[in-house]
């Protein structure tokens, strides 16, 4: 349904392949391999997907979308130990060519699209699915690359690869790769069906002043932790930077759908859900209302 197509990848590699990605350290040397090539237990699928995009852009496909299940491999100071992940890569245009549709470049937002689309079979989207743009592998570029983590619990990496890694491997053009671990995929509680609300909900627009540093995942769950249960729904529906800020300043425009499975809210029941959430955010980063 996302246009991915699965790929099976070799668990055993060489050390040119890892060396690139500086994961010669973290793979598992075999005692008596076969060959050069085939020296390694993979610590990540992600290189040898990278070789099969590779081999489909130099016969000509432009837009390539990969994934694969299987196992890494990771040395422990006791026994190895393995990790069943789920990886995928993707580069080219966004959507596949057609006369109604401008040609656009595949972009982070994309990727992260089909990311959560995934992750909300499991759950992870209600479960407080959040990206944080620190403590990032080496490979991913560091302004266009996060950690995926619902709660406290980092499930897995997603983003571009890095600029020295691309020029490594030959690539012309920029390569969006996510890697998970499927354990962790699994404790994750699969989404309950519900009824449908018996009454209306309430839409509050918000448009708000922060910092240049304040990402929208930050925003985004104080957001939620301040509004609480009454909150069904968070939509981001406009970044602007420009006349009328301050230097060094954005705003984030954003609309909450608040609904009660049990009675209508009033008027006064949004009004006050809307002063907790932008009190919490004056606190937190300092934000105001964009006048």
């Amino acid at each position: 349904a996302r246009d991915y197509h699965e790929a099976i990848t070799l668990s055993l590699v060489g050390d040119a392949l890892l060396a690139p990605w500086h994961m010669l350290e973290t793979s598992l040397p075999l005692a008596n391999p076969l060959s050069a090539e085939l020296a390694r237990m993979r610590p990540s699928l992600l290189p040898g997907l990278l070789a099969a995009l590779r081999a489909n852009r130099n016969r000509q496909q432009s837009r390539v979308r990969l994934f694969e299940i299987g196992r890494s491999f990771h040395p422990l100071p006791a026994v190895p130990r393995e990790v069943e992940r789920l990886a995928l890569v993707a580069c080219g245009t966004a959507a596949l060519e057609q006369w109604g549709l401008p040609a656009r470049a595949l972009d982070f937002h994309d990727v992260k699209g089909d990311v959560e689309a995934l992750l909300a079979l499991r759950g992870g989207v209600t479960g407080g699915l959040r990206f944080a743009p620190d403590g990032l592998p080496t490979w991913l570029h560091p302004g266009r690359g996060a950690r995926v983590l619902a709660g406290t619990q980092e499930l897995g990496v997603i983003g571009a690869l890095h600029p020295l890694l691309e020029q490594a491997l030959g690539l012309e053009s920029s390569v969006y790769v996510a890697e998970f671990d499927l354990d962790r995929l699994r404790e994750q509680s699969p989404p309950k069906p519900q009824a449908l609300p018996r009454f209306p909900g309430v839409r509050r627009d918000l448009a708000i002043v922060v910092a240049e540093a304040v990402t929208w995942a930050q925003v985004e769950a104080q957001t939620r932790a301040a509004a609480g249960k009454v909150l069904a729904e968070l939509r981001l529906f406009d970044v602007y930077r420009g006349a009328g800020l301050d230097p060094g300043h954005k705003s984030y425009a954003m609309g909450l759908i608040l609904q009660e499975h049990s009675r209508t809210l009033t008027d006064t029941d949004a009004d006050a859900c809307v002063s907790r959430v932008l009190q919490a955010l004056a606190q937190a980063y300092a934000a105001r209302i964009r006048g």
